[in-house]
């Protein structure tokens, strides 16, 4: 597995079974694994909410709301542009 440190999304990325296991959201703690169509369908709903929205919300852990900036989603889609690569 290959440690991988975005701005938004930190994690492990499994080039086996091209997954991505997420460890943290914006520096805080949490623990999901990511499949690859996932990733897709999270940079697909996010690049179509960035053109049509300021804001974005996440919920980490089915509990807490994150609120995404402008910028902060744009660090997002590079992050999962990145990951998707790597897959």
């Amino acid at each position: 597995m290959e440690e991988f440190q975005g701005n938004i999304f930190s994690g492990e990325l499994n080039e086996t079974d091209h997954s991505f296991y997420l460890t943290s959201v914006k520096h805080l703690q949490t623990q999901s694994n990511l499949s690859e169509a996932n990733i897709q369908q999270l940079y697909n709903h996010l690049l179509t909410q960035s053109k049509q929205e300021d804001t974005y919300t996440i919920t980490l852990n089915d509990q807490i709301p994150l609120l995404l900036k402008k910028e902060e989603m744009q660090q997002l889609l590079e992050d999962l542009s990145i990951i998707k690569e790597k897959l």
